[in-house]
């Protein structure tokens, strides 16, 4: 309720902050001009949603990028895990899956021998129950995005406050 709460709101990221995190995160890692990225994404709105982001920010700092979809319900995945793997031979996934998807996901890249620290997804991808449902020893090193942030040291949080003293209240 906004008019009891006023200072508490959900801080989510969008997809597309989540592909410019997720593509820092490879060039901080290493990835410059040439590096291989598959983007492998549900094929539905949501699932599409960050790639017009991977595919600018591909652009710019010259990746290599292959754009691969997941048809739902996505329990499907040995093809694009071996156009991945075998044909393109990607040397980073970005993923933006959920459901079954990741997980199936997990366990075909890992069967495949694809490393799964170069593996990363975006935050409806990477929470517990997707390792749990692809198996800890399948999962070991998968990377995700996780949105949430907590305490009172964060610039947006120190902005709400000083606001709030400024106008005089708590």
């Amino acid at each position: 309720d906004g008019k009891t709460w006023p200072y508490i709101f959900p801080g989510t990221s969008s997809y597309w902050s989540q592909a410019g995190a997720a593509l820092k995160y490879l060039k901080d890692n290493g990835a410059r001009k040439g590096t291989k990225v598959a983007f492998l994404f549900y094929d539905n709105p949501a699932g599409r949603e960050g790639l017009p982001m991977v595919e600018a920010i591909a652009q710019k700092e010259g990746y290599a990028l292959r754009t691969i979809a997941v048809q739902p319900p996505g329990l499907e995945m040995e093809p694009q895990v071996s156009e991945i793997a075998r044909d393109f031979k990607a040397d980073w996934v970005v993923a933006s899956l959920f459901g079954g998807a990741a997980p199936r996901a997990i366990r075909e890249l890992k069967r495949a021998g694809y490393p799964m620290n170069r593996v990363l997804s975006f935050v409806y991808g990477s929470g517990d129950a997707d390792v749990e449902a692809a198996g800890w020893d399948n999962a070991q090193g998968y990377l995700g995005l996780q949105s949430a942030t907590l305490g009172r040291n964060h610039p947006v949080i120190q902005e709400i406050v000083k606001m709030y003293r400024d106008e005089g209240k708590e």
